[in-house]
C-alpha cells in the first residue's frame, strides 16, 4: 500500500496598511520553496501542495517596507489563512 503525505494550501491577502486596499504583484516567499507566488489584481496569493508542519512566510512589495516573517505550524491537511499589511515607505526630500 502506497501512503502519500496529506497536502495543505497556504493563501491569504497583501493590503496597504493604511488604507487596507490591495497590493498587486506583491511577492510571497515560503521558506524552503523556490518558487516565488505573487498576488492579483485582488491582492489574493495561494500555495498549494505544501506539505504539513512549521512553516515561514515573507512578503515583499516595492515601495513598501518589509514585514517580518510570518511563522506558522501547519497541521496535515489544513488551509491556513495568512494575511499581509505592508506600510508604504515614506520618501524623504
Amino acid at each position: 500500500m502506497i501512503c502519500f503525505p496529506a497536502l495543505c494550501d497556504i493563501s491569504g491577502t497583501v493590503t496597504i496598511s493604511v488604507t487596507k486596499l490591495p497590493i498587486v504583484n506583491a511577492t510571497v516567499l515560503l521558506t524552503g520553496d523556490e518558487t516565488v507566488y505573487t498576488t492579483d489584481e485582488d491582492g489574493y496569493y495561494l500555495i498549494d501542495d505544501v506539505m504539513d508542519g512549521t512553516r515561514i512566510l515573507n512578503c515583499f512589495a516595492p515601495g513598501y517596507e518589509s514585514q517580518q516573517p510570518v511563522q506558522d505550524t501547519i497541521g496535515v491537511g489544513e488551509s491556513v489563512v495568512i494575511d499581509f499589511s505592508l506600510l508604504p515607505i515614506v520618501q524623504k526630500n
